[in-house]
Order: C-alpha cells, then structure tokens, then sequence
C-alpha cells in the first residue's frame, strides 16, 4: 500500500524514522507566511505570536491553552479503505505539552491537510518552521452504516453480557 502525496508548501518528506515506526512523521513547513497564518489562526480565534525573517514565519510561540491550525504543505491520496489520522509525537506531546486534535484525514478528501495543535501545559511553547511536529498512522476503516433502535430495551435484547451501564472504574483496579 502506497501513501501518495504533493508537497505544496517548501516541507521536509512525510517519512518513518524507522522502518518499522507505526507513525509517518510530519514537519512544519518552512515557508509559511504572515498571511497563510492569519487566515488560520482566525479560525481558531487566537492571537499567536509569531517571528518571521520579513518573509516567512521561523516559529509560532503558543501561550497555555491556546490552540493553532498549521498547514502541512501536503495533498495526500488516502488509499481506499483508509483514513490517515494524525496523532502525538510521544516527545513533543511529553516535553512541550503540545497535544493534536481534529485530524482525521478521509480517503475522499483532496485538499491541504493541516495539523490542529493546543497547548495543554502551563508554559509557552515554541513550535519552529521545519520541526517534527505530528505523526500520521493509515488506519483500515469499517464503513458500518448506522440504524436507530427504538428503545433501549430493544437496543440490547438478547444479549447476554453481565457488564450493564458501569464505566469509567467500574471493573476495578486490580
């Protein structure tokens, strides 16, 4: 199976570190601009610092809370069956507290994919133009259609299990 992409934006590849690594590691793109920023970060409403050479943006500073779309420079062909889905990178979600959200790319999309970042820590976090930043993982879809059961009742007779409704520690600890 093949991940095919374009690069629209001056981006490092969408690669594994190692071959056997689960997740594609994606990069923050080198040539974003004022502009292409201002579009997004009016999206997430948030008032990001920035720092640029004049032309492009070398880092985005993200106070605690804040969140920000970053386009990734990439088109991706999503094969059939699939969706790719961007998740943490163990060290920039641990080290910087910067954790992803709202990235689940569908087979049928076609346009920039982008990376939605929040600061979950209690520090400003830099992120730098052509850092590591986010990892993708091809995931087989089950496209299950859904149907609407009446009653609850309904919903569950004939099963035989004996958890009931309990969640969230209701099994235990130990």
């Amino acid at each position: 199976m093949t991940l095919k992409y374009c690069k629209t934006r001056k981006v490092k590849s969408p690669l594994r570190a190692h071959p056997f690594d689960a997740g594609i590691d994606l990069y923050v793109p080198e040539d974003l601009t004022y502009d292409v920023m201002k579009e997004k970060l009016a999206v997430v409403k948030e008032d990001i610092e920035v720092e640029y050479d004049g032309k492009f943006i070398k880092s985005m500073k993200l106070q605690p809370g804040q969140s920000i779309l970053i386009p990734t420079g990439l088109h991706v062909k999503v094969p059939e069956g699939y969706a790719l889905i961007l998740f943490n990178k163990s060290g920039v979600a641990s080290k910087k507290h910067l954790h992803v959200g709202a990235c689940v790319i569908d087979q049928n999309y076609e346009g920039e994919c982008h990376i939605n970042l929040t600061n979950v820590g209690n520090e400003t976090m830099s992120i730098e133009a052509g850092e590591k930043i986010t990892q993708g993982l091809i995931i087989p879809i089950n496209y299950a259609i859904t149907e609407e059961i009446d009653t609850i009742e309904n919903l569950y007779a004939g099963s035989d299990h004996d958890r009931g409704a309990g969640g969230f520690g209701s099994s235990g600890t130990k």
